[in-house]
């Protein structure tokens, strides 16, 4: 049952929302004018395309929000305040941990599978028909015939007779079915080979790009959120330990070397912004929400590729007050993350675009068709649109390319706990398939709770009337009660009651829900 989200966020009307990103979009161009026309081009293309992407995310952060609760154990903020207007301000309600228990081990669950130490991740077998690289199969057949010619030729040879070429073309010709199968075992055989160098060369990518410390981070997500996103490969650079020979000494030392390594990255629910809700991130225009330092873009300075004059103009007005992309769930996000939203921001956000943009806009961005040339490899049709990868910082875009994939795909990956073939954001998550559950254990659990209280003790009656003045009402045990009899038709001076003790019927339904959730998660 997915999770009630329509008391967590403030829900905007969808144009009210737009009105107010293009109206910072408009001060942030007033900051730029002193640009060229086509850094606005493009960076406005991308603004637009984040601000459709964002407000179509509103529901969607409502439901990460909701998640990310239910695994920490916290009440929405507005269920709490409900709850305490009854129960008083100070009353600190249970919430067990159903859905966070069902959590953790899946967690385990999927850890234990996927990474069983000495058993591989992945392995790669070749298809039942193998294709080889165009003239390899021609290599191998005529390497095979000119075995099968040797072999004719000898045995002319050692039977005395001379070398008849055209017979042994004949028999050659004859045994085209024998050599057709023995071409085919050797494409076998070659295919085998390079499908095991391949997986050799994953592996080392795997270990120099950190993959299997960020594979744990996609398995909790896929524990906690409708979805979660691995990235990779993505090609960048990294310092790494050589051991190398020192020609004087002879000894061997430790060298530190910047190689371009295959590198893996988890990528948190929060920051991927789709633009259409389709079921497949290759279908759809994507945004990628990330945090970087100064000391990361002043590196890129005079990088080639990079637009250094853009890098620039960047850090200044970082220098001068920071550049942070506010989103619609910042900071209830911060505060669910325990971090002060109002406090110095230290980073620089920058909206990675993955998607379309017109051969115009990338010769305007370029500067002129010779640099679009040189900086794309191609010429440009104005009126096509590419897939491209690009940077936009504020209203800088400091690198744009087209997308390195052949086949024009995104080097992101997205599934969930359970998937829905439909939209981008289908998925039902663990939290939210057992949120229903929770809920009755929840109340349950405040009733165990309440019950408990008020059964501990008596509740107490007393006429206030047939007190003295001066004497107190408390109870203790032993007390002895001093009471005038003017109100003796009035009855009893003080009544107890005792409250019945029903903790064992609330334990017992509760324990059916705490089952329920077994069931409906089909973890054990």
């Amino acid at each position: 049952m997915p999770i009630d989200v329509s008391p967590l966020v403030d829900f905007k009307n969808a144009d009210v929302v737009q009105e107010e990103l293009n109206r910072k979009l408009a001060e942030l161009n007033k900051t730029d004018s002193s640009k060229e026309p086509f850094m606005s081009s493009i960076s406005n293309h991308i603004r637009s395309k984040w601000a459709q992407a964002q407000t179509a995310k509103i529901p969607i952060e409502a439901r990460l929000n909701a998640c990310k609760r239910a695994v920490r154990c916290q009440y929405d903020p507005k269920k709490l305040a409900a709850i305490q207007a009854i129960y008083g301000k100070d009353f600190d309600p249970p919430y067990p941990p159903v859905i966070a228990t069902k959590r953790d081990d899946l967690v385990a669950w999927l850890k234990d599978s996927l990474l069983m130490p000495g058993v591989d991740l992945f392995s790669l077998e070749p298809t039942p028909m193998p294709d080889l690289p165009q003239g390899m199969e021609e290599q191998i057949k005529i390497r095979i015939e000119q075995k099968f010619f040797q072999i004719a030729a000898s045995q002319s040879l050692q039977s005395g007779l001379p070398v008849d070429m055209q017979v042994i073309a004949q028999q050659i010709q004859e045994l085209q079915p024998v050599i057709k199968d023995r071409v085919f075992e050797e494409m076998k055989h070659q295919s085998k080979e390079s499908a095991l160098r391949m997986t050799h060369k994953i592996k080392d990518q795997f270990a120099e790009g950190n993959f299997t410390s960020e594979l744990k981070k996609f398995i909790d997500d896929i524990a906690t959120y409708p979805s979660a996103f691995l990235r990779g490969p993505v090609q960048k650079k990294a310092k790494v330990k050589k051991r190398v020979m020192n020609v004087e000494t002879g000894q061997w030392v430790t060298d530190i070397e910047e190689q371009i390594i295959s590198s893996y990255e988890r990528i948190s629910p929060y920051n991927v912004y789709p633009v259409n809700n389709t079921a497949d991130v290759n279908d759809t225009d994507l945004l990628i929400l990330t945090a970087n330092t100064a000391s990361d873009l002043s590196d890129l300075i005079d990088v080639e590729g990079y637009d250094s004059d853009a890098i620039r103009e960047v850090l200044s007005l970082y220098r001068s007050g920071g550049l942070k992309e506010w989103t619609n769930v910042t900071a209830e996000r911060d505060s669910l993350d325990e971090k002060d939203s109002s406090s110095n921001y230290d980073f620089i956000d920058c909206l990675e675009y993955q998607g379309t943009a017109s051969g115009r806009m990338l010769v305007e961005w370029a500067g002129s068709e010779p640099s679009a040339l040189a900086l794309f490899g191609m010429e440009l049709d104005d009126e096509k649109e590419y897939q491209i990868v690009a940077w936009l910082i504020g209203t800088y875009v400091i690198k744009a390319m087209l997308n390195p994939d052949s086949l024009g795909k995104k080097d992101i990956s997205k599934t969930g706990f359970s998937t829905d073939p439909d939209n981008f954001w289908g998925h039902t998550s663990l939290p939210e398939k057992l949120w229903s559950d929770q809920s009755q254990c929840n109340a349950l659990s405040r009733g165990i709770v309440l019950n408990v209280g008020f059964a501990a003790g008596p509740q107490v009656e007393y006429d206030k009337d047939r007190f003295p003045e001066g004497i107190s009402p408390n109870f203790y045990p032993l007390k002895q009660w001093a009471a005038t009899g003017a109100q003796m038709a009035g009855g009893k001076a003080v009544n107890f009651y005792q409250p019945q003790l029903v903790v064992a019927a609330l334990t017992a339904a509760f324990e059916f829900y705490r089952s329920l959730a077994d069931e409906h998660s089909g973890i054990p």
